[in-house]
């Protein structure tokens, strides 16, 4: 990636205060570990985070997974943006 792309990005992160993650269409692990773990990083920077399935639910077997309980089962048309500083979608 780009220095300067990274950059950009993290000060997008860095100016956020409320931050809304979404797992992409039809979540599989690579989709929720990779929300979770952003999840957890973020927390750690202060930050409030939101993370939604999106569309989709979770799959039935995925409660084996650290903390997937972080991950609220919740479309995203349903989500009040107005209430989230940045979106990321992983």
């Amino acid at each position: 990636m780009d220095a300067e792309i990274f950059d950009h990005i993290w000060k997008k992160i860095e100016k956020s205060d409320r931050i809304l993650l979404c797992c992409h269409p039809n979540p599989d692990f690579d989709s929720m570990g990779s929300v979770l773990a952003m999840t957890l990083v973020l927390e750690k920077l202060g930050k409030k985070v939101t993370a939604i399935t999106g569309d989709d639910q979770l799959p039935a077997n995925a409660g084996w997974l650290p903390a997937v309980e972080k991950i609220k089962i919740q479309k995203f048309k349903n989500t009040d943006l107005s209430q989230q500083d940045l979106f990321i979608s992983v």
